[in-house]
């Protein structure tokens, strides 16, 4: 399942994600995540999208 989760994720218009969207892809733990998140990532100008993705999630929190 993960290969097909990553063909999905790499067939995205980076033009087209939505700071939401670029928060959720950061957070995903798969291996080879982080080379589709930095090719997103390069096809993006600076701002708010590019920062959320290449932004992590803090992890963990207070209950």
């Amino acid at each position: 399942m993960q290969p097909a989760a990553l063909d999905a994720f790499r067939r995205l218009p980076a033009s087209d994600l939505q700071p939401g969207t670029a928060v959720i892809l950061s957070g995903v733990e798969i291996p080879g995540m982080k080379d589709v998140i930095n090719a997103l990532a390069a096809q993006l100008p600076d701002g708010s999208i590019k920062k959320a993705l290449t932004t992590p999630p803090p992890k963990g929190g207070k209950r």
